[in-house]
């Protein structure tokens, strides 16, 4: 299991009824198990409505921290007298299937609420395995993009789409041979490049604004390694 970095969420001191919310810009993706992971210190414990935003709908889960298990020791960021205050860190972790979030299915913001006055929120982190596929919200008439995290350092990659459905097809690609992807034909090649020394690819576009209503289904395929990403849903707004 891989923790991806904060995107806009930081460490707050929460009272009762505090909302914070967290933005991925490539979104957080419904896979199979783990999807995010919500970091607390041990001792402020407490409730947490947890929201978010899908096709229209507000869907909600409530998770306890008490719940969650110790992942390691981890040092505030604020002094109490004079001196930093270290505490064990826990992880709770929850799956986007319990919003009833489709499966492939990406979100951009998840919001926490507060319903104890001793919860302290500290961070949402996205996690994922392996090669993984991301998507910012796409807007028509504006740009849009993707990023690929896990990929072979230096590698070639590619990102497909199609506006039909999740497949299954099978696609041939070059010296990866047959492949069963998660793409209805007909499949088109959104972009193909290098990943970075990381392993990280990101790419974007303009959006047409007749495009606006849309689904689309896209997919990445690690070509140096012929990994294919497991597949994204989403929509053109």
């Amino acid at each position: 299991m891989t923790i991806m970095p904060v995107q806009h969420g930081g460490y707050a001191n929460a009272v009762k009824s505090t909302v914070i919310s967290v933005e991925f810009d490539y979104g957080v993706v419904n896979r199979p198990g783990v999807d995010f992971a919500i970091i607390d210190g041990q001792y402020d414990v407490g409730n947490y409505r947890l929201t978010t935003d899908y096709d229209g709908f507000t869907t909600q889960v409530i998770v306890n921290m008490a719940t969650g298990s110790s992942i390691g020791t981890e040092t505030y960021f604020y002094e109490v007298t004079g001196s930093t205050t270290s505490a064990d860190v826990v992880s709770l972790e929850v799956d986007l299937a319990s919003f009833a979030i489709p499966p492939g299915a990406v979100v951009h913001e998840l919001r926490f609420e507060t319903l104890d006055n001793q919860c302290d929120p500290i961070g949402l982190a996205r996690v994922h395995d392996g090669f993984w596929l991301g998507v910012t919200q796409l807007d028509a008439g504006l740009k849009g993009g993707v990023q690929t995290c896990g990929g072979t350092p230096g590698g070639a990659v590619g990102v497909a789409y199609s506006l039909t459905g999740p497949g299954p097809s099978s696609l041939s690609v070059g010296a990866c041979g047959s492949l069963s992807v998660e793409l209805s034909l007909p499949i088109t090649t959104l972009v193909t490049g290098t990943n970075d020394p990381n392993g990280e690819f990101v790419f974007s576009s303009s959006i047409p604004a007749s495009a606006a209503g849309t689904a689309i289904w896209l997919q990445a395929l690690d070509l140096a390694s012929c990994t294919l990403s497991p597949g994204v849903a989403t929509f053109i707004n």
